[in-house]
């Protein structure tokens, strides 16, 4: 059940990053809080996978280089960390970072 507070929600853990809205149950999104490359090519040629992306059942994340933003409770990549977030927001919750 929505609640529709539209108060962004975001338990942004190491593992895992759970959000939603202010009021709901339930968070709307629980993803990986990471992002991750396909093997072979340089870094610019493949498309780096973002947390949802890589819950798809046809992503095999063997041999995948793996990006975290958090380690050992401290943050350690702020672009992968935003890269996660803007995914979140705009693709999952489907709202604008921008407007707020």
């Amino acid at each position: 059940m929505t609640g529709g507070s539209g108060v962004v929600v975001i338990d942004n853990g190491g593992g895992l990053l759970k959000a939603g809205f202010g009021g709901d149950n339930d968070p709307i999104a629980v993803v990986p809080n990471c992002m991750a490359k396909p093997p072979g090519g340089n870094a610019s040629s493949k498309k780096w996978l973002v947390a949802d992306q890589l819950q798809a059942e046809d992503v095999d994340v063997t041999g995948m280089t793996l990006k975290r933003p958090i380690d050992r409770g401290y943050l350690i990549n702020t672009e992968v960390q935003r890269d996660v977030w803007e995914r979140v927001l705009r693709n999952l919750l489907q709202v604008d970072p921008t407007n707020s």
